[in-house]
């Protein structure tokens, strides 16, 4: 059963320190919603390909395919220095 806790060991005689899942889940659940975008991106870009061309349509594919990969990106970032916040804390609760 899922404790909303994470756990890692460290070597040597020291307590386990222990990350809280709710510190990292919002960004977490941020990357995934941006990955989820790029992929409709994607398929929709995909799809127009056995369609008749619409230039404007994929013009605008074009840009929303780049608008959802800087959101992707913003959203690693920020899940990246959550992890590492949450390590930091976790690390000085010992």
């Amino acid at each position: 059963m899922h404790t909303g806790r994470a756990r890692y060991q460290q070597k040597g005689t020291h307590a386990v320190p222990t990350i809280k899942i709710d510190q990292i889940k919002p960004a977490s659940d941020a990357v995934r919603q941006a990955i989820d975008k790029m992929r409709d991106i994607d398929a929709d870009i995909n799809a127009q390909s056995y369609k008749p061309a619409d230039s404007a349509r994929a013009r605008n594919l074009a840009i929303a395919q780049g608008a959802a990969r800087q959101e992707y990106e913003v959203a690693l970032i920020a899940l990246s220095n959550k992890v590492h916040d949450a390590i930091k804390q976790a690390s000085a609760e010992q």
